[in-house]
């Protein structure tokens, strides 16, 4: 079984061939000019440049300290947080941390790869949901995170499971700028 997950880990950063919103409805993506951020278009019209994944269907937030502290009744449920990126994937913008207002934090990776995020949101608040599931982690699981990311904070690092959130939809506020 170890070995499957290997194999799941090494991959999690690849592209699916057809990625799908939510509801089932294909996304088409717009390709990237100059190395440029990526976004989903649905319906064929064109997103927010700051939303991704598939479109919200809930309107409150849980405090994402809440998830962090008695993770058990969101298991399998949707659920909709807010929270600081700390960190995000540099390979491809697959997965990000979210910190909590308690200063813990949280992975988040994008569903079934069907999406990415910019590199360079680490500092913005992002606006997520998606399903918590529980994940085993191993120590190549933490090198590979570690491999991808801008800084050396890996949640996993150290545990044998962690609890994860598996974003359908994201939006970023926009990014203010410290003057």
């Amino acid at each position: 079984m170890s070995s499957i997950s290997v194999v799941f880990f090494l991959f999690a950063c690849g592209t699916p061939d057809a990625p799908m919103a939510a509801d089932g409805e294909a996304v088409e993506r717009i390709a990237p000019s100059d190395g440029e951020l990526t976004h989903a278009k649905l319906g064929g019209a064109e997103a927010d440049p700051n939303h991704f994944g598939a479109e919200f269907t809930l309107t409150g937030s849980e405090p994402l300290q809440t998830l962090i502290d008695d993770p058990s009744p969101h298991m399998g449920h949707d659920i909709r947080v807010v929270g600081e990126i700390t960190n995000v994937c540099q390979a491809k913008g697959c997965w990000m941390v979210l910190r909590a207002d308690g200063g813990e934090s949280m992975r988040v990776t994008m569903k079934d790869h069907a999406f990415s995020i910019a590199k360079d949101a680490g500092g913005r608040t992002a606006h997520v949901q998606g399903e918590l599931v529980s994940k085993a982690v191993d120590q190549k699981t933490v090198d590979h995170y570690k491999s991808e990311g801008s800084t050396d904070e890996v949640p996993e690092d150290g545990k044998d499971e962690v609890y994860e959130l598996v974003a359908s939809s994201v939006l970023l506020e926009a990014a203010t700028d410290a003057g």
